[in-house]
């Protein structure tokens, strides 16, 4: 990985060594190993096992070391096989289960590595590192199937087989670090087997996040050695960009260095001497304010690895670093930072995450101090190494990893966020008869201002498509004769996506409640003996009442409340009156209006069970009821509602997808169709065959065209809502015609899918 190449090599370089001819192949190999060649020492250790291979202790730790080159060179899956060889001969170092682990949680082989895990703990049971990647293990498996609304793409245009990372977007440039081998490059990093990393840079366009090939960048920021990640802060015309090995390849650190675009040119790189510790330090990225310049260096005060260092303006100065604290930092290793506005976004294998390097964010709390990194998941993380995030606009970006399925090492790949919409069903049902009611007025809005309304059908469904997730939603449904109901659903996080409700959708059904004069029962609604005070346990059953009146506002209601038949009828009837009196307080103390409320205490004059002789009878006659004092006038008021919204829904055919109501479209939606084609012949479909379709999906006539091409093309359905297009596809495909597709049209005029779905507001 060119990333851990370019960041905090101890090149450690040996002079005045040479490979004497007294030297055995071993001797070489840990020389080379120790001088850290791993492309090298691979090659002699691969020699030099081939002498001892029945010496089972010497065999067992070239294995180990040869697994140790790979993984230090980021090739995990020859690593892990090397491991592997190496314990089978009883390699007797523990902590080559703990590297085995890493190289198998970063293939993906989570359950493999939580063996390996738990075999190393066995004799280090405290092991806080080994714990922690336990914990990953686990978390790994379970966030597999949790997914955020984003695509990654790998970017062909500017990815190689080398590695490729360290990038930034300035002026329109998309600019990057490769170790790419060009023809006139001769030089070979021993290292890696690669090049020397040099910068590149592309135009990118931003919409499309589409770029050209790349071509290196003109100027002095490109060493003879190891150049990468850079960033760029726009206010003063200052690039700080990372160098590792020196201009002269002396030197055993890397370094920070800044720089200026000039006649179309970088500067000379200067040293960053307020980040320059004696330490190895690297990855800087420059806040949007450009007073916080942020970096990483192995530094030992810190706390771990590699840690995440903070510069802040002093002035025109930069003041003295500052760790950015234990919240971001680890005992592991944390790199690549990058700001934008509170959030600070970095990479890090030492928090819970799916192996290797995983992507984090972190918010700056009003007093300074970041918060809890929250891991990005999928498709940002991978079981490989992940890092290196940068945004181009709100919903769009890029990072680099190197994920199987790539071009090569680390590459650079670009995100988006691509919302994907649910849907919202239900029936609607008579609460009492449970009978269903057609014909009712449904109507959806959303937090986002989107408003849309249908009638339910013969059967009582409706279905809303092109749900959002993130927003807040609010179903009401009406219907002359019954009560109005609402319901909300939705919010919560927008980011990601809930597989079991991309396939299902949302379900809310309703269940009416019949407009009547005569009492209905609230249930639950219970008092001490002898007493009037609302119990708690009531106050949950009468929010329900509450909920009522605020859907229904031209309610007015008269509470009754009724006792048994025991004791005397003066003092059951004044102490139904405070009963029911306090009901009303309670009301009035959630905000509904006094006047639309009134109370009645009926003593034991209306009892539901006379002559009650258990306590469940008595309970029966110890309730509390409603009455709607004006049923009448809502009825009238539903009525002329009702008639005005469903003569509205029915003048115009309705697609049932939220629309904001300030937008008009410019052409009638009828005029566009999607039809499901599932057969096309030379000669016509015999009429048996017709009736068999037909009897088999009765909703839909079998339709036909004999097309230009000669070819006779039979449909079924006309929606001008996909979902419901592939709903009809999903049930011919049942039948038989496996082959079902379908086809747009716009009046008789056959159409592109992709222009269909763009007038039908889709794109």
């Amino acid at each position: 990985m060119k990333k851990l190449l370019v960041f905090f090599i101890y090149l450690q370089l040996v002079s005045g060594t040479s490979f004497s001819q007294t030297m055995t192949v071993l001797q070489k190999a840990d020389l080379s190993y120790k001088k850290k060649e791993y492309s090298v020492s691979i090659e002699l250790y691969t020699k030099a096992l081939k002498k001892h291979k029945k010496k089972r202790d010497v065999a067992s730790f070239i294995k180990f070391r040869i697994a140790e080159c790979y993984r230090l060179g980021n090739n995990y899956a020859k690593a892990a096989e090397f491991y592997e060889k190496a314990l089978k001969d009883r390699y007797d170092d523990p902590v080559a289960y703990l590297y085995y682990a890493d190289m198998l949680m970063l293939g993906g082989d989570y359950e493999s590595a939580k063996d390996a895990l738990n075999t190393f703990l066995e004799g280090d049971p405290d092991n806080e590192i080994a714990k922690r990647k336990l914990e990953s293990c686990d978390f790994a498996i379970k966030a597999q199937g949790d997914s955020t609304m984003y695509t990654v793409m790998n970017i062909t245009a500017i990815n190689s087989d080398y590695s490729e990372f360290g990038i930034a977007y300035i002026d329109e440039n998309f600019i990057f670090a490769s170790s790419r081998m060009g023809k006139k490059d001769k030089a070979v990093y021993t290292y890696t087997g690669q090049g020397f990393s040099d910068f590149y840079e592309t135009k990118l366009d931003v919409a499309s996040l589409n770029m050209k090939r790349a071509r290196k960048v003109k100027g002095e920021i490109n060493s003879d050695f190891n150049d990468g990640t850079i960033t760029y802060d726009k206010a003063s015309s200052t690039a700080y960009l990372m160098q590792c090995n020196g201009f002269s390849g002396k030197d055993t650190v890397c370094k920070i260095y800044s720089s200026s675009f000039v006649k179309k040119k970088w500067t000379s790189p200067k040293l960053l001497k307020e980040a320059d510790d004696g330490y190895n330090t690297g990855h800087p990225s420059i806040s949007e304010t450009g007073e916080v310049l942020y970096f990483v260096s192995d530094n030992p005060e810190g706390e771990g690895a590699t840690d995440i260092w903070m510069l802040t303006k002093e002035g025109e100065k930069w003041g003295k670093p500052v760790n950015a604290g234990k919240n971001i930092n680890t005992p592991g290793k944390e790199m690549f930072p990058y700001s934008r506005g509170d959030t600070l976004f970095f990479a890090s294998d030492g928090q819970i995450g799916f192996g290797g390097l995983d992507l984090f964010y972190s918010v700056k709390s009003g007093k300074g101090e970041f918060g809890k990194p929250v891991n990005m998941k999928l498709p940002f993380n991978s079981s490989a190494d992940d890092f290196n995030i940068i945004f181009v606009t709100d919903k769009s970006g890029f990072f680099c990893s190197n994920r199987p399925g790539g071009m090569g090492d680390d590459d650079v790949y670009s995100f988006r966020y691509i919302p994907v919409m649910y849907r919202v069903t239900g029936v609607t049902k008579d609460k009492i008869t449970r009978d269903i009611i057609p014909q009712a007025v449904v109507v959806i809005a959303g937090s986002d201002g989107s408003l849309d309304s249908l009638l339910t059908d013969s059967v009582g469904r409706y279905k809303f498509n092109k749900v959002i997730p993130g927003i807040q939603y609010s179903v009401k449904v009406s219907k002359n004769g019954f009560f109005e109901e609402y319901k909300g659903f939705g919010g919560g996080n927008s980011e990601f996506v809930d597989e079991k409700l991309k396939l299902s959708g949302y379900i809310v059904d309703f269940d009416l409640m019949k407009i009547t004069k005569d009492e209905i029962k609230i249930e639950n609604i219970y008092y001490d003996y002898n007493k009037w005070s609302l119990r708690d346990s009531s106050k949950i059953e009468l929010e329900k009442i509450v909920d009522f009146l605020n859907n229904n506002p031209g309610i007015k209601i008269m509470l009754n409340s009724h006792t048994d038949e025991r004791g005397n009828d003066d003092y059951n009837f004044k102490l139904s009156e405070k009963r029911a009196q306090s009901v009303v307080e309670y009301l009035i103390s959630r905000d509904i209006a006094a006047e639309r409320l009134a109370s009645r205490g009926w003593g034991e004059n209306k009892l539901v069970v006379k002559g009650a002789q258990t306590e469940e009878e008595h309970q029966m006659n110890r309730r509390t009821t409603f009455n709607i004092m004006n049923v009448a006038e809502v009825d009238s008021i539903q009525k002329l509602q009702q008639e005005t919204a469903v003569t509205s829904l029915t003048s115009e055919k309705k697609n049932n997808d939220l629309k904001n109501p300030d937008v008009v479209p410019a052409y009638k939606k009828s005029d566009v169709s999607l039809k499901v084609q599932f057969s096309a012949m030379s000669t016509p479909l015999d009429k048996k065959v017709i009736n068999k379709i037909k009897k088999a999906i009765p909703d839909w006539d079998v339709e036909h065209m004999k097309d230009q091409d000669g070819l006779y093309k039979y449909t079924l359905g006309s929606f001008d809502n996909i979902d419901d297009a592939n709903d009809l596809k999903d049930k011919v495909k049942e039948i038989g015609y496996d082959q079902a597709f379908i086809v747009a049209f716009k009046g008789r005029t056959k159409i592109k899918i992709s222009e269909a779905l763009k007038l039908l507001g889709y794109e």
